[in-house]
Order: structure tokens, then sequence, then C-alpha cells
């Protein structure tokens, strides 16, 4: 049987672990997206210039992407 996609929706939607998974998503990216705005102004408030608080901000998410692939593994 082929759902629509109104009805696709409509069946995940109603699953708790579904929306226990967008909540924690979506809180991981509000407190991620935090991070970096406060990251960026106080770095450009020590006088460093935009190029290095694009450093600043890369090595974040590059460290953040390292994390995620060492720690599973502890």
């Amino acid at each position: 049987m082929r759902l629509s996609i109104a009805q696709g929706f409509s069946r995940v939607l109603r699953k708790p672990g579904f929306i226990a998974l967008a909540a924690a998503y979506f809180l991981a990216l509000a407190i991620w997206d935090g991070i970096a705005t406060w990251v960026e102004g106080l770095t450009r408030s020590q006088g460093l210039s935009g190029t290095q608080v694009g450093l600043v901000g890369g090595l974040l998410s590059v460290s953040g992407a390292a994390g995620s692939l060492i720690l599973p593994r502890l």
C-alpha cells in the first residue's frame, strides 16, 4: 500500500521516538549556533581579523567532526 506524502508525515509525526529525536536535533543545532555566534563576537573583541575569526570557526567545525568520529569508539 502506497501512502501519500501527507499520510506519511502524519504517521511519522505520531511516533514519540521521532519527536524526541527531532527535539534533540533542534536543541543541539540551537546550542551550536549560539556557541558559533558567541565565539565570533568574543574573538572579534580580542582584535582578531575576519580571516582569523573564520579560522577559529572552522577549527570548531573540524574538531566537532573529529569528536563525533572518535567519541563513539571510546
